[in-house]
């Protein structure tokens, strides 16, 4: 028997009551009771798990704008700036410079300054170099920290609608049908679509809709309860439900009307709440989810991978780094070109 052949049969004085949770639609209430809410029923759109994709590079975060670029660059120039700074020379003696006196502190006798601006760059892509080495061996070599974003398939629920190669679905015979079929509220706009899908021999199904969903690009209708229910103490099926919600109404045990029996299911409830049996039995009924949730993690959050790093991980660092040298060949190039016209303007 259906949700709705029962809801008649109790109307038309058939049944007196049901044992099981109905939502208390405006539609059912001029003919049915709800006595005592026993809870919230929530109608959602359930899809599979979207996969988490990463937003940073190995330089990424404030090195992937303009500005970090930039500051990047401007970090280069300082350390060009500093190694020149340590390695010139001065009036002070053989030890004019702090790497002078390393050097002749450890019986070298080399002098340490570069004579030349492209040896002053390429000492300065060389402390980049070290940094980036050194920042490399910090984070574990192998190991990389990345902000990973989940991004929802679809912004408003209506969406589905328009998806590409998205397909929807919902139980027939049920309250979600009938809330469907009611819907014209901006965003969620569905009731010209599911009178034309409501024929569909698929929605007599609606136990494939978890499979098909975690294995495909098929989303569905359904309420909260129904999917924690086929949750255990484990874990959930690999599902997600979209944060905008389609409706929400309470739920109890229906009742006629007009049935003499009302008030006196009234006090039993009432009974039930007072003495907490009622708390225990939903507590004993409800699944035992103990930290498992069905809602889609879309904060982005930091997570690590352990796992080799591959080139397409480090261009950032590498075209860094073949610019610097680069430029300190180019520099080269320019003295001795430089040089040679000079030896060539030369009086003999």
């Amino acid at each position: 028997m259906t949700y709705d052949e029962a809801l008649k049969n109790i109307g038309n004085g058939t049944l007196q009551t049901a044992v099981d949770y109905f939502l208390a639609l405006p539609e059912r209430l001029p003919y049915l009771s709800f006595p005592l809410y026993l809870g919230e029923v929530h109608i959602c759109l359930f899809f599979g798990q979207p996969p988490a994709v990463s937003r940073a590079s190995l330089l990424g975060g404030p090195f992937t704008e303009v500005a970090g670029r930039l500051l990047l660059v401007g970090l280069t120039l300082l350390l060009v700036l500093l190694s020149y700074l340590a390695t010139r020379g001065s009036s002070g003696g053989p030890a004019g410079s702090w790497l002078q006196a390393v050097a002749l502190f450890s019986n070298q006798g080399l002098a340490a300054r570069p004579g030349r601006l492209w040896q002053l760059v390429a000492a300065g892509v060389g402390c980049l170099a070290a940094l980036l080495t050194a920042q490399l061996y910090t984070a574990g070599l192998l190991s990389r920290v990345t902000m990973e974003v989940t991004e929802l398939p679809f912004k408003q629920l209506d969406d589905v609608l328009s998806a590409p190669g998205w397909q929807w679905a919902f139980p027939k015979s049920t309250a979600t049908e009938t809330v469907l079929l009611r819907s014209h509220q901006p965003g969620a706009n569905f009731a010209e679509s599911a009178v034309t899908l409501r024929d569909k021999p698929s929605m007599n199904f609606p136990k494939i809709f978890l499979k098909k969903s975690e294995a495909e690009k098929f989303a569905f209708f359904y309420d909260n309860i129904e999917i924690e229910l086929r949750c255990d103490w484990k874990a959930c099926p690999k599902l997600c439900y979209h944060p905008q919600v389609l409706a929400t109404y309470g739920y109890s045990v229906p009742f006629r009307r007009d049935d003499p029996a009302v008030p006196a299911w009234y006090v039993a409830f009432l009974r039930l709440w007072e003495t907490g049996v009622l708390s225990r039995l939903k507590r004993h009924n409800e699944p035992r989810l103990e930290g498992v949730q069905l809602a889609c993690d879309v904060e982005p959050r930091p997570r690590q991978h352990y796992a080799p790093l591959g080139l397409e991980q480090c261009v950032a660092a590498f075209t860094l780094l073949l610019g610097g040298a680069a430029l300190a060949c180019g520099l080269f190039l320019c003295e001795l070109a430089i040089a040679r016209l000079k030896s060539n303007h030369s009086p003999a």
